[in-house]
């Protein structure tokens, strides 16, 4: 494992108790618990789902697991959250692998000095099926589909969820400006 200089993020270390994560009623994690139930599923999703192996293709089984084991780490006692979790962590899941194709396969680079934790004998099966004509033409289209987006997300980087904690605040002050 690479050494970390000051001021670096290491692995989220979860060796404290945890509490009960509470949700809201989105089935959003909030309350003390939401960031670290979010770094949580990251390692879990860093350690269990390889990066090369698209996310449809990981079998329903697997995020069952993911699932069971989160209800046992943060004391879930229902499965009100489980539908909401698993579409975060596919999402989740679905965007470490389009960081990578961003970052690292448009600009034949490899991740491997920054993200040491990656199997590097998976990278080629990776790069292939990235760079495949298919591939290639379905991001172009992808591509072309959101520079007509005009209505862009404005929700910062903890996402709606962030934005839900003053939620209230912030529509009182919008409702004081439009009059």
């Amino acid at each position: 494992m690479a050494k970390r200089g000051r001021g670096e993020r290491g692995p989220a270390s979860f060796q404290k108790k945890m509490t009960e994560a509470e949700f809201d009623e989105d089935m959003l994690a909030m309350g003390k618990q939401k960031s670290k139930l979010a770094s949580w599923l990251g390692l879990q999703l860093r350690t269990k789902f390889s990066y090369h192996i698209p996310t449809n293709e990981f079998d329903k089984q697997d995020w069952e697991k993911l699932w069971s084991d989160a209800k046992v780490q943060w004391k879930i006692l229902d499965d009100g959250p489980k539908d909401v979790f698993i579409r975060k962590a596919k999402k989740n899941s679905t965007d470490r692998r389009s960081k990578l194709v961003r970052k690292y396969v448009n600009k034949n680079k490899t991740p491997f000095e920054k993200y040491d934790y990656l199997d590097s004998s998976m990278w080629p099966e990776f790069v292939e099926s990235k760079t495949t004509k298919e591939f290639l033409e379905k991001s172009a289209k992808a591509k072309a589909s959101a520079l007509n987006n005009k209505d862009f997300h404005r929700t910062g980087r903890t996402g709606y969820r962030g934005l839900k904690d003053n939620f209230d605040d912030r529509w009182q002050r919008l409702m004081a400006i439009s009059y």
